[in-house]
């Protein structure tokens, strides 16, 4: 929780957000999902490309963005690119000040509570779809709402950060290059700790390294800052 964070953890919070406190740089970092050069930069946001190196240089300073060597017609040119996974953390460390609970004066819940069902037009409810069993739903991050199938004549699936993982989370720097694996046992199937530097929680009970617990339907596992749904229809 953020109120565990140390002082000198707490005021690189405050600069990494300060450093986006500017709309031109959150331009910027929707831009370079793509590399860009710094001409690029200013023909797409209509500034000049001194104040382009200002805002990089920023965003280069916080880890945001990074500098790589490029080429065009004329020859090699600077680009830059976003880093998904520093910004995946940062917005991490912002879901954590949502978790603050206030405690005393008024009663706010109720009216943050959400519209009942039965009052929701039929138009505008949730079309049900059925999916194969068994696979792992992914809650967090560039892959949020994708599934992982655990299919074919198999009995082990590999998951980290690592190029050679089955499910490979990249974009989540919490996560260990081998983080963990679902295996499937005679008694049904179970994640596995791969004694991983960062851990993991199965509903919200941390795995001792190298353990493993069985997983029924509904199950969340957090893979690092990553939430993966145990799900089988």
């Amino acid at each position: 929780m953020i109120h565990d964070l140390e002082g000198e953890e707490l005021e690189k919070l405050s600069d990494s957000f300060f450093a986006l406190s500017s709309e031109r740089r959150l331009q910027t970092l929707y831009f370079l999902t793509e590399p860009k050069s710094r001409q690029e930069i200013a023909d797409e946001l209509g500034i000049s490309r001194q104040a382009v190196t200002q805002h990089l240089d920023k965003l280069i300073k916080h880890g945001f963005v990074e500098e790589i060597e490029g080429w065009r017609d004329s020859g090699p040119v600077a680009e830059f690119r976003v880093i998904p996974n520093r910004l995946f953390a940062l917005g991490m460390a912002l879901v954590d000040l949502g978790n603050l609970e206030a405690t005393g004066g008024e009663d706010r819940i109720g009216s943050m509570a959400t519209e009942p069902l039965d009052d929701v037009p039929d138009a505008e409810r949730p079309i049900e779809v059925s999916h194969p069993d068994p696979h792992l739903l992914i809650l967090d991050g560039p892959l949020a709402g994708e599934r992982f199938q655990l299919e074919g004549k198999r009995s082990r699936w590999t998951i980290g950060r690592g190029e050679n993982r089955d499910l490979k989370i990249d974009h989540d720097p919490y996560v260990s290059s081998q983080h963990c694996e679902v295996r499937l046992t005679p008694r049904g199937y179970a994640i596995v700790d791969a004694y991983s530097a960062n851990g993991k929680l199965v509903n919200f009970t941390r795995l001792p390294r190298g353990e493993r617990a069985p997983l029924k339907a509904g199950d969340v596992v957090r893979v690092g800052r990553t939430g993966l749904v145990f799900q089988k229809e």
